[in-house]
């Protein structure tokens, strides 16, 4: 469900992170791979630019403390945003990569406050996106076998038209064995009380359409939206969520010039959720 949500534009940053592209498939792709970045390294490999390949991330970095918080709003989000307001969207947006395409001089995000119903699940466990639904439409899709085991959050799915369906995704930097339980239980207190506190997330979109199905899905859907989040703040919120099995809320800084297509059809779309 969509709460607010705003458009910004950013010539300038100080932030740490950053994307990136490298070309493929033997030069003939100038841009085919894209990464989200830590001081220059490959934090994130978020996939690639083509329309009919499987969705994938992969975290390439994990030796990272702390996390992006600002203890100007940290009380605000604690309680829970309600909306996005100019001076928190000001301040959050020193944590936004300023990484520009090479036709602009700015870089744009759509700013999403949404209400979340994040769901834990590991790389080939039950409930893996990649095992029980991607295996049916690319059935050849790559294996990364050191993310088996690997913890990660799930969304609530959505049709969007009757071939497409879209798909939800929030990828922590930190699993679970990591985060402080005293801090992942008072947070669930708070959400017992009906407290929705807010995470943050840097997210891009990809609408994938599968020509390789050996035989026609029973329900029709061959096109997935994955709109994978990369938790930059909220890594206790969200596990104490998950095991509470409540909603919170999620400020998602959707990039657009580094999203595959479909961003204003994405906001669209979470307008018609109730």
């Amino acid at each position: 469900m969509i709460l607010d949500n705003k458009r910004l534009q950013l010539e300038k940053s100080e932030s740490r992170l950053g994307f990136t592209t490298t070309g493929g498939s033997g030069g003939a792709w100038k841009v085919w791979d894209r990464f989200i970045t830590l001081d220059g390294e490959k934090l994130f490999h978020i996939g690639n630019i083509c329309g009919t390949c499987a969705f994938f991330f992969r975290q390439l970095k994990n030796d990272i403390q702390g996390s992006y918080a600002i203890d100007e709003l940290k009380e605000n989000l604690n309680k829970g945003v309600k909306s996005l307001d100019i001076h928190t969207l000001d301040i959050l947006s020193k944590i936004l990569p300023a990484t520009k395409p090479e036709d602009k001089n700015y870089c744009e995000y759509d700013a999403l406050l949404l209400e979340i119903n994040p769901h834990i699940t590991r790389f080939n466990d039950k409930g893996d996106y990649f095992k029980e639904d991607q295996s049916k439409l690319w059935y050849d899709a790559d294996e990364e076998t050191d993310s088996i085991g690997a913890a990660y959050y799930r969304g609530i799915d959505s049709k969007i038209t009757d071939n497409e369906k879209l798909y939800e995704f929030y990828i922590p930097l930190y699993q679970p064995e990591q985060l402080n339980m005293e801090r992942v239980n008072y947070y669930r207190e708070k959400i017992r009380k009906g407290i929705k506190p807010t995470a943050i997330s840097l997210s891009v979109v990809d609408a994938k359409t599968s020509m390789i199905y050996i035989d026609e899905p029973a329900d029709g859907i061959t096109g997935h939206w994955c709109f994978a989040n990369y938790m930059l703040d909220g890594h206790h919120k969200m596990y104490a969520a998950a095991l509470e099995k409540k909603p919170i809320t999620l400020i998602s800084f959707l990039t657009r010039d580094f999203s595959w297509q479909v961003t204003d059809q994405l906001i669209k779309h979470y307008r018609t959720i109730k």
